[in-house]
């Protein structure tokens, strides 16, 4: 998280509040950033949030202390996590078979499609279905394809990524 302020009196020190979802509170997330005091100059500051391991929506706002202790907040800015997805694809380069291992970090709705250089869909590997939270291996025949470059569309929950698989003779 990243933000700048244009002008600062007085000011002490911000802190990074976040909260999960709609209900709950903000809480503190990060130590005391130390202001640079009284400027008119625009500064610079940044957080990282590396507590971010539930999926959902992470609403966050800055907490600016002064000198006095007296404080005021930034506008609220959202961010939705979808979650981490792990996908690997193997043998790649590939002759027969090939794998498609997917590792969700929840529940989620997935479709798998197999496409040639020109996106034609040529193999629906996974109709959408919903997959609990875990590793998943899909089966890939490869027997009835020419050798070449082909993509494998994965969709999760409504993102769409892409992987490249190499068929050889």
């Amino acid at each position: 998280m990243d933000w700048s302020v244009a002008r600062e009196v007085n000011a002490d020190y911000y802190l990074v509040e976040r909260r999960i979802g709609e209900k709950g509170e903000f809480r503190i997330v990060s130590d005391r950033i130390k202001a640079n005091g009284n400027s008119n100059n625009v500064n610079f500051y940044t957080f990282l949030d590396r507590d971010i391991s539930e999926s959902g929506v992470y609403y966050y706002r800055i907490r600016q202390v002064d000198t006095d202790e007296r404080f005021s907040y930034s506008k609220i800015v959202s961010v939705q996590n979808l979650g981490e997805y792990n996908i690997s694809v193997f043998p790649n380069p590939a002759r027969f078979d090939a794998n498609i291992t997917l590792h969700l970090s929840d529940e989620s709705n997935v479709k798998i499609e197999l496409m040639d250089a020109s996106s034609r869909i040529l193999q629906l590997i996974s109709k959408t279905h919903l997959a609990q939270a875990g590793e998943h291996t899909f089966a890939l025949n490869l027997n009835e394809l020419t050798a070449g470059v082909y993509t494998i569309a994965i969709t999760v929950n409504d993102q769409v990524m892409y992987r490249k698989l190499i068929k050889i003779d």
